[in-house]
């Protein structure tokens, strides 16, 4: 670099200067080599950046998303309703071995999860059934789904009746989708309390063998499931998938006098009288000229009576004369029931945006259930009868009104045998624009 300087002419015009050219070189500062080294390194360091944003991003893989829902338009002013997942790894931590002991986990669930459980002699339509019963509302009131679709009510007569829940194979559940909120709006007067949708595993593969063997304390109420999974094909490389699940279930009756705490209908230290006057031995009484039965009732083999269901109780209401039958004895709480489920799950891929899945559900319960034996009430014995307790009906003999329980047969033995069957295909589709 060239520097021109200047010369002070003494001429004519005192004032006139003329630049010459010089060959002397500049010598550049301390400050000035700092000021051009900063702005080198700003320049560095942007062309830097500009590199690191010109350089490609890598390509993300898409996940697929499956959508559960309906297709029903619905008004905009609809917010959100709450929804409960349950995963098959919350599954497997809670250690529930049934459908119906992981919806007994849930806070929502109520009241609903009986398995037919009932102090009544009078029998039962509901024995071996196990229904879900969201808030409360009964369940009747509580919808549940399998893959979004319903399935059939439990074979009973009134508005109690809901899906049993025993025909849904636990080792089949992928997650459970909860609505806790009421959708009647949506799926009709059977999800006022809520919606339970069970999704089964889609791309199962391998195999697996369960078993589980279950005891109380005190006896009675022992379980036995022994479960059979598998699954074959990659929905991604082999283009099918095939899984099947075999569950076989057995539970043990729980008799009323397993237990203290209810295995007698009369226990005087807490003014329980609930017996029955039909006895065996049987109870009697004095009748009028019309037939109608008058006076206390009278028991030949009182106050000995026959133990341990027909007990004395004299302060109880058949009096000091007859015999009480403590009908808890022969009563169940819980039935014996068997149970075989079968669930089975093919997809196919039969283009890429193109699946085909088809799905079948078989279901066979056997519930066996005891009470009481037979009674005969009121039954006209004629005075001149040939076993007319003339040794113990010494005076003012009369035709009596027998009641009388078959104890020498046996309880009544009843059985519900239940059948459930789905069967199901349908085309899924892709949907890339949405």
């Amino acid at each position: 670099m060239q520097q021109g300087t200047y010369q002070k002419q003494c001429a004519d015009s005192p004032s006139l200067r003329q630049p010459t050219p010089s060959k002397q070189t500049m010598q550049p500062s301390t400050m000035a080599l700092a000021v051009h080294s900063a702005v080198l390194s700003m320049a560095s360091l942007l062309c830097g950046v500009a590199f690191a944003q010109s350089a490609p991003a890598a390509e993300e893989k898409v996940q697929k998303v499956e959508i559960t829902g309906s297709s029903i338009k619905r008004t905009s002013a609809e917010t959100a309703l709450p929804v409960q997942m349950i995963k098959r790894e919350d599954i497997e931590k809670a250690g529930v071995t049934t459908a119906a002991e992981l919806l007994s986990k849930i806070s929502s669930s109520a009241a609903g999860l009986t398995d037919g459980a009932s102090f009544s002699d009078n029998g039962g339509t509901q024995r071996g059934f196990n229904g879900a019963n969201l808030r409360g509302i009964g369940v009747s009131s509580t919808l549940v789904l399998l893959n979004g679709r319903r399935l059939a009510n439990f074979a009973s007569p009134g508005g109690s009746s809901g899906v049993d829940l025993n025909a849904i194979p636990a080792a089949a559940i992928a997650r459970v989708e909860v609505l806790k909120d009421g959708a009647s709006a949506i799926y009709g007067a059977d999800a006022i309390g809520g919606v339970i949708n069970f999704i089964t595993r889609p791309d199962y593969r391998g195999a697996e063998i369960s078993a589980y063997y279950g005891d109380t304390q005190h006896g009675g109420a022992g379980k036995q499931i022994f479960t059979v999974s598998g699954g074959i094909g990659d929905i991604n490389k082999d283009k099918f998938n095939l899984m099947g699940v075999l569950n076989f279930q057995k539970t043990d009756s729980l008799r009323a006098t397993q237990r203290d705490w209810i295995g007698s209908a009369y226990q005087p230290d807490i003014n329980l009288d609930v017996g029955s006057s039909n006895t065996f031995p049987a109870n009697v009484r004095r009748t009028t000229a019309s037939g109608r039965a008058t006076g206390s009732r009278l028991n030949p083999s009182a106050p000995n009576c026959n133990p341990p269901a027909t007990v004395y109780a004299a302060d109880s209401f058949v009096g000091s004369k007859a015999c009480l039958y403590d009908y808890m004895h022969d009563t169940e709480i819980f039935p014996e029931s068997k149970r075989t489920s079968f669930l089975t799950r093919g997809t196919l891929e039969i283009a890429p945006d193109h699946k085909l899945f088809a799905e079948a559900l078989h279901s066979e319960t056997t519930t066996t259930y005891r009470i009481s034996p037979l009674t005969i009430s009121n039954l006209n014995y004629p005075l001149n009868g040939q076993y007319y307790p003339t040794d113990f009906i010494t005076s003012n003999q009369t035709p009596l009104a027998v009641n009388l329980r078959l104890r020498e047969a046996g309880p009544r033995l009843m059985a519900n045998f239940v059948w459930d069957q789905l069967e199901c295909t349908q085309l899924g589709v892709l949907w890339k624009d949405i």
